[in-house]
């Protein structure tokens, strides 16, 4: 059965970064690895204009969950030992929250679907780490902007306890991996 790690954080927090370090470590040691790059990134249209209405909102937030529900049905059925996610589903219901706000009623249908998504990803998975990551400082890669930046870090701030199996406080890259992989050493056990 498949192992499932994900990463958990705000914009530029070096998730994606990681998931290719952690990837590459666990291919080193002989095992099949898929990745799964954050579901945004699949998806063709404009982020800023999505953005700038409730609906757009909404229907950007829908995308995203159908997008990394494909995705992971995509992954598992290639049967590896591990799957690494640069973002974790929590994540996704953090960006609900900002983005929709949870007083909006489509809320409770967005959340709704994540948590089916959420569901049905984690079937199938042997074991599921969710490592959560400190910010490096904004960079913008044009999916964000740095005035959304304060009140992720925020959010997700808050939330981080209650999702993460472990948080890593470092921004030294090479340190990042090695407690990522002492933390998967150790739930694997």
């Amino acid at each position: 059965m498949v192992k499932l790690i994900e990463f958990y954080g705000p914009a530029s927090s070096g998730k994606t970064t990681m998931m290719h370090a952690v990837a590459s470590k666990l291919s080193m040691g002989g095992n099949r690895v898929e990745t799964i790059v954050e579901a945004v990134r699949h998806l063709n249209y404009d982020i800023a204009e999505m953005c700038s209405t409730p609906t757009g909102r909404k229907r950007m937030q829908i995308d995203i969950a159908t997008t990394q529900m494909r995705l992971i049905k995509d992954a598992i059925s290639r049967h590896p030992d591990y799957i690494v996610a640069d973002r974790s589903m929590y994540d996704f219901v953090n960006y609900v929250e900002l983005y929709i706000g949870t007083e909006d009623p489509t809320f409770v249908e967005v959340y709704q679907l994540f948590a089916k998504v959420y569901y049905e990803f984690l079937r199938g998975i042997e074991s599921h780490i969710v490592i959560g990551l400190k910010s490096v400082g904004f960079v913008n890669d044009g999916l964000r902007y740095s005035a959304d930046y304060s009140a992720e870090i925020v959010q997700f701030g808050s939330h981080e306890s209650k999702y993460c199996d472990a948080v890593i406080h470092t921004t030294d890259h090479d340190e990042r991996v090695l407690q990522v992989m002492h933390h998967l050493n150790m739930s694997t056990k």
